[in-house]
């Protein structure tokens, strides 16, 4: 975990030889994404992020309910940019229309919810 993302240093201690670098990497960087995003339990998301011969690609597609709209795209760098690349695809997502959808498909599940 990144510095301050635990308070408790035993339970730290115990994970840490768990934890696999890369795993992490995608995870942080699929989160980040979401976030970005707005998305949450509602949200037409799909996402996937690799590290492949030590590169770090992220790919994610935005779709309506009815698969009308969507929104997609894919980013490709070193992992040091990924946090970087996270927020290019967003944006780029977000020029697409994402918010838009994810507005609506929020919208009209929690009508008929």
């Amino acid at each position: 975990p990144r510095r301050g993302d635990h308070e408790r240093e035993d339970l730290h201690r115990l994970v840490q030889p768990l934890q696999v670098a890369d795993t992490e990497l995608c995870t942080r960087a699929e989160k980040d994404l979401l976030t970005g995003l707005t998305g949450g339990c509602y949200a037409p998301i799909g996402v996937l992020a690799q590290v492949q011969r030590g590169s770090f690609a992220l790919q994610a597609r935005v779709v309506s309910l009815d698969g009308r709209a969507s929104a997609g795209g894919s980013v490709r760098g070193a992992r040091h940019q990924s946090a970087e690349l996270v927020q290019q695809l967003c944006a780029g997502l977000i020029r697409q229309g994402a918010g838009r959808i994810i507005e609506e498909t929020r919208e009209g599940l929690l009508a008929g919810a």
